[in-house]
């Protein structure tokens, strides 16, 4: 995102556009149920996350050296779910 910051135009930190448009209070709660993930399953939202909303299961295995199978039943554990078959995993479609 683009800002105006003392009269110049610069280019906002990811994490600066995030603080600007979700309440602290909400990234508290996002950051506590993170917190409480093993570093594996931390590990595979960070790469999930990456690749957007919908995402192929086999990619992210593919870039953490791990099984499909083992990367679908993480999925299922962390909450997300297939959606169409052949066309990825999201998250809070279950």
């Amino acid at each position: 995102m683009i800002v105006e910051d003392d009269g110049s135009w610069r280019l906002q930190s990811q994490r600066e556009a995030l603080r600007s448009i979700v309440p602290d209070s909400l990234l508290e709660i996002i950051r506590a149920q993170i917190d409480q993930l093993a570093p594996e399953d931390e590990e595979l939202l960070m790469a999930a996350s990456i690749t957007g909303r919908v995402f192929a299961a086999r990619i992210i295995a593919e870039a953490l050296s791990l099984e499909e199978t083992t990367v679908e039943e993480r999925l299922w554990f962390a909450g997300y779910s297939p959606t169409v078959p052949e066309s990825g995993w999201a998250v809070g479609s279950t």
